[in-house]
């Protein structure tokens, strides 16, 4: 999947309410999440700020951010740490699984 289909989809699944997209709001930030492609891609996003990972396995609960340094935007993650803690959170929340991330 290229950046455009991303953007697309992201678009897409931005659009979408709480009961078609797991959704959280902790401290004035909105976060939603959802698997995709049939469990082979991950939707993340905060507020507005987007990422679709195909690199990544519902299967076992892994996910490569190998390659992965900004928003599908572009603009570069403010803290690529908390970006993880938050993955790993709000994955555990939505899907009952512990998230592996692989770098």
């Amino acid at each position: 999947m290229n950046h455009k289909e991303k953007a697309a989809l992201a678009k897409q699944l931005i659009g979408l309410g709480e009961k078609e997209v797991y959704t959280y709001h902790e401290q004035g930030i909105t976060y939603r999440m959802l698997i995709v492609f049939r469990g082979e891609g991950l939707f993340y996003a905060e507020n507005d700020q987007c990422l679709v990972f195909d690199k990544f396995s519902a299967r076992d609960a892994v996910v490569s951010m190998k390659g992965v340094d900004k928003w599908l935007d572009g603009t570069p993650f403010a803290d690529r740490e908390r970006l993880k803690e938050n993955l790993k959170k709000y994955y555990k929340q939505s899907y009952k699984d512990a998230l592996d991330i692989e770098e």
